[in-house]
């Protein structure tokens, strides 16, 4: 998981009280829960259906360690110590000789071979030096990074390269909590490339973060106005809006809905229901659940978007799978048995 979508899923933490749905409206429940309810859920469809921004990894992997080399002295105990015993003497030669000789008596015996000459048994247990591997040189250890070091080198680097590290660093200062540290760098990130996507969103998500939402948003419609076929930026954008109140701004800025993930498609289904349309707000949420079709929050719209719809036993269904997934506070659970027990 990105470190953008965790500090998504913080925020939300800290802002919701409870997950659930926007739009949510019964009869059988008394009007204050009601609108306690339709914020609660709204926050809560935004939450559970959050996705993958896909930031760009910049590290590397480690080098892979080499094996150990052979010490000498086991270079030597794996060379044999004596040498193989000498062959006898061929089959077909110890055959003959051990044959009887029937000749003529007058006929004189062959005179025997020559015996070969003696073997040199020294030459062949005589223990083979170790072949000695040529020294390695060891690597020189790299200088201590000193100031001017460090500057040199960055010269020597691209803006753009400049600004994925400066990226990189704000992503590990993010994920070890030290926002502030990490704000720099992303802002810093952004100032050198500004079409770093995944920059603009973390330093968006900080500054929402430290309670600068009207930063966040300039940044973000800064960063549209360059790369307009941006759904995530869009996605961000929309959300600040949502927590602003501005529901139609949010809902302008996920419209097409063409590219949105499965949080986006999520969100823009909340706020459809929530301005009472709920023929567009049924397609959302069914586009939402298609790319996270276990989230309880999507399903629990669907069943009001439905409901409202006159739908009532496709409403049923949702609301059951809802229940069912498990995912949803107590509330909201007690809503969802008081609609399955009125619908048929």
């Amino acid at each position: 998981m990105s470190v953008i979508n965790t500090m998504l899923r913080q925020l939300d933490a800290r802002r919701a009280g409870a997950p659930g749905v926007a739009g949510v409206q019964a009869t059988a429940v008394p009007a204050t829960s009601r609108r306690r309810l339709g914020a609660i859920v709204l926050a809560g469809a935004a939450a559970i259906g959050l996705a993958a921004f896909g930031d760009a990894s910049l590290l590397g992997g480690k080098p892979a360690q080499l094996p150990r080399p052979m010490a000498l002295a086991d270079a030597a105990a794996a060379v044999p110590t004596a040498a193989p015993p000498v062959a006898a003497l061929p089959p077909v030669a110890a055959a003959s000789a051990a044959a009887p000789a029937e000749r003529p008596v007058a006929e004189a015996a062959p005179s025997p071979p020559a015996p070969p000459p003696p073997l040199r048994v020294a030459a062949l247990t005589r223990r083979p030096q170790p072949v000695r591997p040529a020294p390695v040189e060891a690597p020189a250890e790299a200088a201590v990074d000193s100031p001017a070091v460090i500057d040199k080198q960055l010269r020597t680097m691209s803006p753009a390269q400049r600004a994925a590290l400066a990226y990189r660093q704000a992503s590990e200062l993010s994920a070890e909590g030290r926002d502030g540290s990490a704000l720099e760098r992303a802002l810093e990130a952004v100032k050198l490339d500004a079409d770093l996507s995944g920059a603009r969103q973390l330093a968006a998500v900080l500054l929402a973060g430290r309670n600068r939402p009207d930063e966040a948003t300039a940044l973000l419609r800064d960063g549209l106005q360059r790369q307009p076929q941006q759904p995530q930026l869009a996605y961000l954008l929309a959300r600040l809006l949502t927590q602003s109140g501005d529901l139609q701004a949010a809902l302008g800025q996920l419209q097409p809905a063409d590219g949105l993930s499965a949080a986006g498609h999520s969100l823009r289904a909340g706020l459809l229901a929530r301005l009472g349309r709920y023929g567009e707000a049924v397609p959302a949420y069914q586009a939402a659940l298609r790319g996270e079709p276990d989230n309880a929050a999507n399903w629990l719209g669907l069943g009001v978007a439905l409901d409202a719809q006159g739908q009532r036993v496709l409403a049923r269904q949702a609301f059951s799978r809802a229940r069912d997934i498990g995912q949803l506070s107590g509330d909201v659970l007690t809503y969802i048995e008081q609609k399955l027990a009125s619908l048929p």
